[in-house]
């Protein structure tokens, strides 16, 4: 039978499952179209959920970092800043005694004064600022004046050694110079009318490159009651335990700008 002679009714049922069919076919393609797309919208976002994770993270890591260098950095500075405080240099000027000071008329006054490392290692560039100042019964020591007298220099002084120096009377109005005792001031000085006061600034470098000071004053009087204030509260040390350069470093560490 040809397809011309086929009954109306089957040719109507044959197209209705024909479109039936396709109408299937379309709507399987759409579902699988959206399966598709949500599929590869849900990777895209666990990936974009897991770069941020992994971002997340290393910003962690970073700060972390960060924060344990810092840590370190500070017990490293407090490990260093114990260590240069334990192990530096102390020049100390040891006290003179009267029979060590030389007082006679027509000759300069000589205070031999021993600076002396206390430290547990080497002092070296040293450079020692010294004078003597006569002043009057009822004067305070010009701790903050100029240094007339002597500027002697040595290369090193080892952990408990010694050097002395003789420390003169000098005057600084036209270039440093010795100043002679008159007798007038000799007999002064038995009366009590005059004092003499002996100034020392030490400056010196420890074997880390950290610079160091000390200051002492010390009075002489065979009559008055000394020492003065001034003096006595003149007597100093510091407490560097930073370079020159390492501290300038820090300042700029805590003030980036």
């Amino acid at each position: 039978m040809s397809e011309e002679q086929e009954p109306a009714y089957i040719r109507r049922r044959q197209e209705r499952e024909r479109k039936g069919l396709e109408a299937r076919t379309q709507m399987l393609e759409r579902r699988k179209y959206w399966v598709e797309l949500i599929t590869g919208l849900g990777i895209w976002a666990t990936v974009i959920v897991t770069l941020l994770a992994v971002m997340d993270t290393h910003q962690s890591s970073e700060k972390q970092l960060g924060a344990l260098q810092k840590q370190i950095g500070v017990a490293r500075s407090s490990s260093r800043a114990l260590l240069r405080q334990d192990q530096r240099p102390l020049l100390q000027p040891l006290p003179y005694t009267a029979d060590k000071i030389s007082l006679t008329s027509g000759q300069p006054i000589v205070m031999p004064i021993t600076v002396k490392n206390i430290g547990k290692t080497p002092a070296q560039q040293i450079e020692i600022l010294t004078t003597v100042e006569i002043l009057k019964a009822n004067e305070e020591p010009h701790i903050l004046g100029n240094f007339a007298g002597e500027i002697l220099r040595a290369g090193i002084i080892f952990p408990n050694g010694e050097q002395t120096i003789p420390v003169g009377w000098g005057t600084n109005d036209n270039g440093p110079k010795v100043v002679l005792l008159t007798p007038q001031q000799l007999k002064d000085v038995a009366a009590g009318q005059i004092y003499f006061a002996l100034y020392i600034h030490i400056n010196y470098v420890d074997v880390f490159g950290v610079k160091h000071w000390s200051k002492f004053c010390q009075e002489f009087s065979p009559v008055l009651p000394i020492p003065h204030r001034e003096c006595a509260f003149a007597n100093s040390v510091d407490t560097n335990i930073e370079t020159d350069e390492e501290r300038l470093a820090d300042r700029v560490t805590a003030d980036p700008q």
